[in-house]
């Protein structure tokens, strides 16, 4: 029996059916060079009473499904995985409830039975700016999630779906910029009409590109807290805020996060234009 299964090595790994890690409940797998797909499936299959994995730096040459399917995983973590992209990734996991996904994108993408999904942490790594690639299915399956973290990049990918998945569940949303998100033709505000619930909203101001027309019912109705960060003086960035500040009529609190290197006195004039503009909600609450 073991409680946890985890090595510093690279190794290969081929798990015959049968084998088991009955007592095994805690993260697993790094560096690990799969040998099959048969390998992948009966290596979760063995450990019966797992519930928390994390999955780092594995070599996906081998393997064309790799299969995650448990129906008592709570947690699960997929890091840096290598030779991937031809591989498609599978999960069945009835009582997941945190997914976390730094990775590249792979080949494909199923996933089933996601229904106790709260919270996913997703960052694609994208060489050479190279936004082609398709996460579609994996954007569509998380949609019922309650909290969503998304790097920049992963912004432009979920953006770039055909459809875009409505979040209908959704009432927590931070997105934070890992490169610089100029020049971009769509941004936050697309996604703010597909989270009708959403009432905390944390994000660098770059993923916010222009300012609708039509109001998203988020910010009109269920918005209560919002966070700017990397914010700047200039007009731009004045004009995101007084649009928030405009038309939050649940709003109520409102936090600019100013580079270092400000000074008390350029937030106070920064505080006196935002307090000076129009606001829907009178209780709001704005700190810089």
């Amino acid at each position: 029996d073991i409680g946890s299964f985890e090595t510093g090595y690279s190794f290969c790994f081929g798990c015959s059916k049968g084998c088991s890690f009955s007592q095994s409940q805690d993260p697993l797998s790094h560096f690990i060079k799969f040998l099959n797909d048969d390998s992948v499936k009966n290596l979760f299959s063995s450990c019966t009473n797992l519930e928390d994995v994390i999955i780092e730096k594995c070599n996906m040459e081998n393997i064309n499904n790799f299969n995650i399917s448990h129906h008592l995983f709570r947690s699960l973590t997929i890091l840096h995985s290598n030779d991937s992209s031809n591989c498609w990734l599978i999960i069945d996991s009835p009582n997941l409830a945190y997914f976390k996904y730094i990775d590249h994108v792979v080949g494909g993408y199923s996933l089933e039975n996601l229904q106790s999904i709260v919270s996913v942490d997703i960052h694609f790594i994208i060489e050479d700016d190279d936004l082609q690639a398709d996460a579609t299915a994996l954007f569509r399956e998380i949609s019922n999630v309650r909290s969503l973290l998304l790097s920049s990049t992963s912004l432009k990918l979920l953006l770039s779906c055909e459809s875009l998945p409505i979040f209908a569940s959704m009432v927590e949303l931070k997105l934070y910029c890992e490169h610089s998100y100029e020049y971009s033709e769509k941004g936050l505000e697309s996604l703010l009409t597909s989270s009708p619930e959403l009432e905390k909203l944390d994000f660098d101001q770059e993923v916010l590109i222009s300012l609708p027309e039509k109001v998203p019912s988020c910010l009109s109705f269920k918005l209560k807290v919002t966070e700017f960060s990397n914010f700047r003086d200039d007009k731009d960035c004045i004009e995101k805020v007084k649009y928030i500040l405009k038309h939050g009529e649940a709003l109520q609190k409102l936090t600019i996060r100013t580079a270092s290197y400000y000074h008390d006195e350029e937030k106070m004039k920064i505080a006196d234009e935002l307090f000076a503009s129009p606001r829907e909600s009178k209780q709001c609450c704005i700190l810089i």
